[in-house]
């Protein structure tokens, strides 16, 4: 598992970022179901670290990072990063999903910045939600 630490890949540039309207630190490598997401932390309202977005590379299946990224909209606004232009179905379904694409560090599809109310019940959210609380912790701490 890589370190998390300040984002520096091409995709993950400050410019994207802002440009899917999201403003704070990027963290990249942060491990969340076998995929390494970069996030964008802000400091929330009681000036706490909270999640702003988060990007879903795709190595493989766009659909297999759509899964993902659906999952953390419970979080944050998010955003695929594809190697390529996305498909037709790509657009339809993210589009349909509220979650945006980036391709070669430009915004093809802006992210939804909805933010529904997350089941605690569900594995998944509880998953997210322990790796997003040591993200968000160490980021406190690093302050």
């Amino acid at each position: 598992m890589n370190p998390v630490g300040v984002a520096s890949s091409p995709a993950c540039e400050e410019g994207v970022v802002e440009a899917l309207g999201w403003h704070g630190t990027l963290l990249d490598g942060v491990r969340v179901l076998d995929t390494e997401l970069t996030v964008v932390i802000t400091a929330g309202e009681d000036r706490q670290p909270t999640l702003g977005g988060a990007l879903v590379p795709v190595r493989g299946s766009w659909r297999q990072a759509l899964s993902i990224a659906r999952a953390f909209l419970a979080f944050a606004p998010v955003a695929l990063v594809l190697p390529e232009p996305p498909s037709e179905l790509c657009l339809l379904e993210c589009g349909y999903a509220d979650v945006g694409i980036v391709v070669d560090g430009n915004v093809v599809l802006p992210a939804r910045s909805r933010r529904p109310v997350p089941t605690t019940r569900r594995t998944m959210d509880r998953a997210l939600w322990r790796e997003l609380d040591r993200v968000l912790s160490g980021a406190s701490s690093a302050r």
